[in-house]
This record gives structure tokens, C-alpha cells and sequence, in this order.
């Protein structure tokens, strides 16, 4: 008499084995994950959500903090540009469903958010923007290096720390 027990091999999981016997529904479990994709060319591209530009954000404010602790104020300053950067960009992700553009202007990207922003935040904005460090050549960085004081990281760290929580609000 043949069996009428599925062939499955020791270990393997008994839920699939299912999926092989005769008059067994086989529908999969199927969990849904939140996944934006944007199609760049030909290629999809996954747009990272508002949370996880959030979550980037916190870790480079982190960082600006560590920084501030270990005396290395230029890097401050530049952890404090690409925290208030990565907070913007989350907020054009939310509100667009896109990729938001790769600029590091943080006035540029202040205005594709459609918040209103007052010229207080705007001026500092345009401040931590001259912070950006594109090019890590020693030549290029002896002006900042110059501007880097530790009463200047305290002061940028502190309205970084104002402008995300300020970000956050109004996102």
C-alpha cells in the first residue's frame, strides 16, 4: 500500500510540505511592506521613507554630538549640515512619494518642501549650507577649519537640535 504521507525531507518545515499534498490549498502567507519605487531609466529605484531619513538624521545629529565631545568641531558643523539635510529630504519623501533631489543647498531643498519658513531658519539654513563638505582636500577646508571653534559647534549643534525638532513639527 503506498503512503499517503508526504515526501519531506528531516528538518525541512512542515508548512511547505503542505503545499505538496493532494487537495491542500497552497496559499502562501504574504506579509505587506510599505515600498516606494521610483523608476529611474530603466532601472526601479527604492525611495527611502520618511522614517528612515528621520532615523538618518538622528544618527548624524548623534554624530555632530560625539564630535562636539572629542573637541573635532569642524565635523560638528558638518554631522549638524547633513542632519537638517537628511530631515528636509524625509519631509520631500513624504510629501511627494519621490526620491528628493540630490542637492546639498539646504535653502533649495527648504523650498521643495513647501513649508513656510521663516527668515530666521532660512539665514541659518544658508549658514549650515557653507558647512557642506564636498571635497575632503586639506587645502579646501582651511576656512572652515578657521570657523570652528568650540562656541561655534556648541551654537550650531544647539540650533540644529531646535531645527529638527521644529522640522518634525511641521512635517
Amino acid at each position: 500500500m503506498a503512503s499517503t504521507k508526504p515526501n519531506v525531507a528531516p528538518g525541512a518545515c512542515a508548512e511547505r510540505s503542505r503545499i505538496h499534498q493532494p487537495g491542500v490549498s497552497a496559499t502562501p502567507k504574504i506579509t505587506y511592506i510599505r515600498l516606494v519605487v521610483q523608476m529611474t531609466g530603466d532601472a526601479p529605484t527604492m525611495v527611502p521613507t520618511y522614517q528612515q531619513w528621520v532615523e538618518k538624521a538622528q544618527y548624524d545629529l548623534g554624530t555632530a554630538q560625539a564630535m562636539l565631545d572629542t573637541g573635532r568641531y569642524i565635523y560638528v558643523l558638518f554631522f549638524c549640515q547633513q542632519a537638517v539635510e537628511k530631515m528636509l529630504k524625509a519631509i520631500i519623501a513624504k510629501r511627494t512619494d519621490e526620491m528628493p533631489p540630490r542637492i546639498h543647498k539646504l535653502v533649495r531643498l527648504a523650498e521643495k518642501t513647501g513649508i513656510d519658513i521663516d527668515e530666521d531658519r532660512m539665514r541659518f539654513l544658508g549658514v549650515l549650507s557653507s558647512y557642506y563638505v564636498q571635497s575632503r582636500h586639506p587645502e579646501e577646508m582651511d576656512d572652515l577649519l578657521e570657523q570652528a571653534s568650540s562656541q561655534v559647534a556648541q551654537d550650531v549643534l544647539r540650533k540644529t537640535q531646535d531645527m529638527l525638532t521644529w522640522l518634525k513639527s511641521v512635517a
